[in-house]
């Protein structure tokens, strides 16, 4: 071993035969690494990932929804239109007595006309 007063002024050693017959063929580095941009891009990743699970949570409840509804069948479309022109009918037989009265027709008289058809 180097005695310590093998140091020169700066504090390092004087590299002789005994010092380096103690060092195998390993390499020391320091590293010091800027990991504030991969914090950053982490971060984003993270919301991404949120907002993305957020969409599917949304999507499968419309979906659901979806599945619980109901679609028309065919017979059903048809009284469906029954209905309408029945109700279109029913509002013109309606405008019609409307008029009637109004130019001085009595109920009563619409009244037994309704019963002598049935």
């Amino acid at each position: 071993m180097v005695p310590a007063s093998a140091l020169c002024a700066s504090g390092i050693f004087l590299f002789g035969c005994e010092i380096m017959a103690n060092y195998d063929a390993s390499i020391r580095i320091g590293l010091n690494l800027n990991t504030k941009s991969g914090e950053v891009q982490l971060e984003r990743l993270e919301n991404r990932m949120e907002k993305t699970y957020d969409t599917i949570i949304s999507l499968r409840s419309k979906l659901d929804s979806l599945k619980d509804a109901k679609m028309p069948t065919q017979e059903y479309k048809e009284i469906q239109n029954q209905i309408a022109v029945t109700d279109k009918k029913i509002k013109s037989l309606i405008e019609r007595q409307e008029k009637f009265l109004a130019t001085g027709g009595n109920t009563v008289s619409v009244k037994s006309l309704a019963l002598t058809k049935i």
